[in-house]
């Protein structure tokens, strides 16, 4: 059996994207860990294995790097599903699929772990909770809200108030 030999030099080169998602990555590791106010963009840099220098050129604060984080959990496809003019089925199997794709989303481990750092940081930095509920939850509640609205326009619910 040969033993492979760490390569010296340079790292490979990544295209921005790929370092954009590395960064990323380790980002939310360091602010789980941490917490919003514990996180430092050196801390950023050495648990993404790059400079700090690196990590200013594709972000220009800590804010900015966790609403980058935040945006890589959006809804989305979700979102399409809630959007989504004319569902098949009843009134109720609609509401009941809807429910069920918001609480899938917001229960998968990573978007639990992004609840708890706005809630433990919305005393402190009232910016990252604003953030988190403008890129998670507030998007989600206003599609809810339009499914039932519509719902009611089509009169296969009754609701006086969709909100």
């Amino acid at each position: 059996m040969t033993e492979e030999k760490p390569k010296i030099g340079r790292p490979p080169v990544l295209s921005c994207a790929e370092r954009t998602c590395q960064i990323l990555r380790a980002a939310e590791q360091v602010f789980v860990c941490h917490g919003y106010s514990g996180t430092t963009m050196d801390r950023i840099a050495c648990a993404a294995g790059m400079s700090k220098r690196t990590l200013y050129q594709h972000f220009p604060d800590k804010l900015a790097v966790l609403q980058g984080i935040l945006r890589a959990y959006d809804a989305g496809p979700l979102m399409e599903s809630l959007t989504d003019p004319d569902p098949p089925g009843s009134a109720r199997e609609i509401l009941h699929r809807s429910l069920v794709e918001i609480l899938r989303f917001l229960l998968c481990p990573a978007q639990v772990a992004l609840t708890r750092l706005a809630v433990s940081e919305a005393t402190a930095a009232p910016e990252v909770a604003r953030l988190f509920y403008d890129n998670a939850m507030g998007g989600l509640s206003a599609a809810f809200t339009r499914r039932i609205a519509g719902l009611a326009a089509q009169g296969r619910i009754r609701c006086s108030d969709a909100d």
